[in-house]
């Protein structure tokens, strides 16, 4: 007798979850109580047992998939039920689903397009293909049908076929609605996806794809070419900081200025240019402080894109130094320094989008100052006035040094807290050395 995986409740918060690894595969043999796959919800990964011992007869779900509370998610039954199912899989090519014994309302098809994606019948694969095929005949006149040929290409030929022009980037594989806007928010070249199902492509193909295309983990972020997809513990604590209009958090630390003022003194660079130059060494072991937050992807900019904010008669501006990162002290000064004189003659064009802000208030005489995040960016920084404050020196003896208060506001549905801290000590480390960027 077949024994049914149902998902269990996600968590107190959400009943959505995400399948991230699938463990057995149709056909092995399982016992009670193995992990037969592993869910993300938005508090942790959740191991699913399995509450059976006998044979994996169906998989319902997919990896990467999202799914609810109470969705089918694998059978357990004996030899005769795996031979029953082996039997029954190339008369059935349904999808599995929870009440899959109720009849499906056609009206609600469309509401929920992205959960349904899969429910496309057969035969209209089948007659956009005939269409393709048609148009096709038309185009190449010289090419005719096999029926007229005498010849009946076998199915394996004509898999190879659709393999082959969907590897020479023709788009061999329709996508559906969902598919197609998942591809467009992640980046992903939809000539590029392969059907799961040899069909068509659907929103967890796209999101296959984009996962499989990263280089690695950095940081707890995915890094792909141009964009950090986000995972849905993220996207719901995002979704929650919306609703309590609380998306920023700081934190702040003393760093010694002397450094700064003897690189005043030699070369006129302020510490804010010091500031940006540091954040720019930094970009490889953070890579979200060169990305701007946007409809829940981290998008990243072309380099290391920092602003100096400026303020003038008609309120503050950030100006962008770019591609900083290839940049030096001396170079990142003037940069710095032909912005804010266009800016002061009403020229905007330095205004373009940055990752981050720097304040540079080190000439006021504030200690700190918690900066404001300007969305979609994902960080800004604000250097407090530099000051004389007593401090205790490695022998443990009290003395007196020039410093300042080197802030770090966040966007936290983009960067963690312990991520930010980690950032602001590593740069509070360079600004009060900078021999440590060479």
């Amino acid at each position: 007798m077949l024994k049914k995986i149902i998902m269990p409740a996600a968590g107190q918060t959400t009943d959505v979850a995400t399948v991230t690894s699938i463990m057995v595969k149709v056909g092995e043999k399982v016992h009670r109580g193995d992990i037969i796959m592993e869910v993300e919800s938005d508090k942790a990964t959740l191991p699913i047992e399995s509450v059976a011992s006998g044979y994996v007869c169906r998989i319902c779900v997919e990896e990467y998939e999202k799914i609810d509370a109470g969705t089918l998610l694998m059978e357990i039954g004996d030899e005769n039920d795996l031979k029953a199912a082996e039997n029954a899989a190339g008369a059935d090519d349904s999808t599995c689903s929870a009440d899959a014994d109720k009849p499906a309302d056609e009206s609600s098809d469309a509401v929920a397009g992205e959960e349904k994606e899969e429910t496309v019948p057969e035969t209209e694969t089948k007659t956009e293909a005939k269409t393709e095929a048609e148009t096709e005949s038309k185009e190449n006149p010289e090419t005719k049908p096999a029926e007229e040929s005498g010849t009946k290409p076998a199915a394996k030929t004509a898999e190879t076929t659709v393999s082959q022009q969907h590897e020479s980037g023709t788009g061999a594989y329709s996508a559906m609605p969902a598919a197609k806007k998942a591809a467009a928010e992640l980046g992903v070249d939809l000539s590029l996806v392969t059907a799961s199902n040899g069909k068509f492509i659907k929103k967890s193909d796209v999101e296959a794809f984009a996962k499989s295309q990263c280089r690695g983990y950095e940081n707890g972020y995915r890094i792909p070419g141009n964009f950090i997809p986000t995972s849905i513990m993220r996207d719901t604590l995002a979704s929650k900081l919306e609703k309590f209009a609380a998306f920023t958090q700081n934190a702040s630390v003393e760093v010694s200025a002397e450094a700064a003022l003897r690189l005043y003194r030699a070369s006129k660079a302020t510490p804010g240019d010091l500031v940006i130059l540091a954040l720019s060494r930094l970009c490889d072991r953070f890579p979200v402080i060169c990305a701007r937050y946007e409809k829940n992807i981290l998008k990243k900019t072309d380099g290391c894109v920092f602003g100096l904010a400026y303020t003038g008669l008609n309120g503050m501006v950030s100006a962008a130094c770019q591609q900083v990162e290839s940049k030096k002290l001396g170079e990142v000064r003037d940069v710095n320094r032909a912005n804010i004189e266009l800016l002061s003659k009403g020229d905007m064009s330095p205004c373009l989008d940055c990752s981050l802000t720097v304040f540079d208030l080190s000439d006021r005489g504030i200690d700190s100052l918690v900066p404001t995040v300007q969305q979609p960016e994902v960080l800004s920084v604000s250097i407090g006035g530099i000051k004389k404050r007593p401090c205790v020196n490695e022998e443990g003896t009290l003395s007196v040094r020039n410093s300042f208060v080197l802030t770090v506001a966040y966007d936290a549905r983009a960067i963690d807290a312990p991520v930010a801290c980690e950032l602001l000590s590593q740069l509070a480390s360079l600004v009060a050395d900078p021999a440590l960027m060479l």
